[in-house]
């Protein structure tokens, strides 16, 4: 849900003002501009956190402020989220202008060197799939068995240098593989449909997703705080009903706030967005 926002949003502002999509024009520009995200953001993070790694592996609070918190250590996973928007855009705009063009067999063999249309689609979505399942594995076997998570005598941070530094790109990598898998195919139908509305609801029930679509951002931006703010409040000797009341609690709260930050600060700032790409055009 978090991507479909990042698409709408690129969709409508990005590729007006000009500064994504012009660059991004193949999976060679992609993939080129990936790796750079991925190796910056990892150079950045150990070099950052080179003089915090005795912290981080012993106090929890270090490992959240210096490591899972600051926005500059997860440039990786929105930036890479972003690419995807122009490559998609790439892909169903080359598409159209295939059906409009005459292309020769040896420059339509030429443009298809790198063309993911050219692959075999449900084949990669099988793969994409495989990968999911595989990195969760990956991740609980290591969260379990390296960083010992559940044991009461473990320190509280972070443990490896896995956890740290490889399964944060790792993650970037094989996540933006699905959704790229998923969404190529959707995107054009997508962005076809009618402005969400109560009517548009009831003519097509599935649409009420689009509205935790719209809120998923404000949630997830809200509910670290919150969760931190109701933790002392909902206690309980039930370690079930403890976790049931705080996460209902958390839900129903960012929830509430996402929507005011989404008409209040989201709407607001596309709308300038798309008024400074037209003057920009102007």
């Amino acid at each position: 849900m978090k991507f479909k926002n990042c698409v709408r949003f690129l969709v409508s502002q990005s590729d007006k003002s000009g500064i994504i999509t012009p660059r991004i024009i193949n999976l060679r520009h992609f993939i080129a501009a990936f790796i750079v995200v991925i190796i910056t953001v990892f150079l950045i993070k150990y070099l950052f956190l080179l003089g915090f790694q005795k912290q981080i592996q012993e106090q929890m609070a270090y490992a959240f402020r210096y490591w899972y918190s600051p926005l500059i250590h997860n440039l990786d996973l929105f930036i890479c989220g972003f690419l995807i928007n122009p490559l998609i855009q790439y892909y169903n705009q080359d598409k159209k202008s295939n059906i409009s063009t005459k292309i020769s067999k040896d420059s339509k063999n030429k443009l298809h060197l790198f063309r993911f249309n050219s692959l075999n689609y449900p084949r990669i979505k099988f793969i994409a799939i495989i990968l999911i399942v595989l990195l969760y594995l990956f991740t609980a076997h290591h969260g379990y068995h390296q960083e010992l998570f559940g044991l009461p005598s473990r320190p509280s941070g972070i443990r490896t240098f896995t956890t740290t530094f490889i399964l944060q790109p790792l993650t970037a990598i094989i996540t933006s593989f699905f959704i790229f898998t998923f969404e190529l195919k959707r995107y054009e139908l997508y962005s076809q449909n009618e402005k969400l509305s109560f009517n548009n609801i009831l003519k097509n029930p599935i649409r009420t997703l689009e509205i935790m679509g719209n809120l998923s951002y404000g949630v997830y931006v809200w509910h670290i705080p919150i969760i931190q703010k109701i933790t002392p409040v909902f206690t309980s000797d039930i370690p079930l009903e403890a976790f049931a009341l705080r996460i209902s609690a958390t839900l129903i709260l960012s929830s509430i706030l996402a929507t005011v930050t989404y008409y209040l600060v989201e709407i607001p700032a596309a709308k300038f967005k798309i008024y400074q790409g037209v003057r920009i055009q102007n």
